[in-house]
């Protein structure tokens, strides 16, 4: 996966895919105990 833009704010990360596989931003952020317990673990 190639990235032609990142972005920093805070405390999120991002990053665009190249136009070539379709674009895209996916967004990154820090994971404590409360949020991976009430939106990841039951998921």
């Amino acid at each position: 996966m190639l990235a032609s833009e990142t972005r920093q704010k805070d405390n999120s990360f991002a990053f665009k895919r190249i136009d070539e596989e379709d674009g895209g931003f996916y967004y990154f952020m820090p994971m404590n105990l409360n949020i991976y317990e009430n939106k990841v673990k039951n998921i």
